[in-house]
């Protein structure tokens, strides 16, 4: 199943990643994908900003990761832009995936896919210079822990769609 949302801003998708930031409970992988510049950071400066965290939020680009500690969690916010596939895994990146302490949001996370079993995915496309289309969808384990809130928290709120 898939949920659909378009957004006109920066301030849009930024309002988007907040809201979305009151499903976690703690142990999520969120994995981000889309063309650069297409919104991934931005989204995450909300998710951030929804878990209490008022300090600057900055790319990964350079440094591969960075940790936030939230009010409530500690967040290692990924970009494996720079990393093959075969390397993920010897950064040290993953070792404490699923650990409730802890929220895992990765940029570029197509690269990991395949060796997660529980994830959150959400895919951003350009419809035009400010203008943004994010597609979530999830693992079958995190869509029945997850849907039913997706719908409350996003899709209620705002002109969406969802695809089976």
């Amino acid at each position: 199943m898939e949920f659909v949302l378009e957004s006109d801003s920066s301030k849009k998708t930024q309002e988007y990643g907040k809201e979305f930031s009151k499903l976690f409970k703690g142990g999520e992988i969120l994995l981000l994908d889309g063309p650069l510049g297409g919104g991934k950071t931005t989204f995450v400066k909300g998710v951030m900003a929804g878990l209490g965290y008022s300090g600057r939020v900055l790319s990964p680009s350079f440094t591969i990761s960075r940790l936030y500690k939230a009010e409530k969690y500690d967040v290692c916010h990924v970009d494996l832009y720079r990393l093959e596939a075969g390397d993920i895994f010897d950064t040290g990146i993953g070792a404490d995936f699923y650990d409730k302490n802890v929220i895992y949001i990765i940029e570029w996370g197509q690269k990991l896919k395949e060796e997660l079993s529980e994830y959150i995915e959400v895919k951003f496309e350009f419809l035009g210079e400010e203008n943004r289309r994010l597609t979530f969808s999830m693992s079958d384990f995190c869509l029945k822990k997850f849907s039913r809130l997706i719908k409350k928290v996003l899709v209620s709120r705002h002109k969406t769609r969802s695809k089976k």
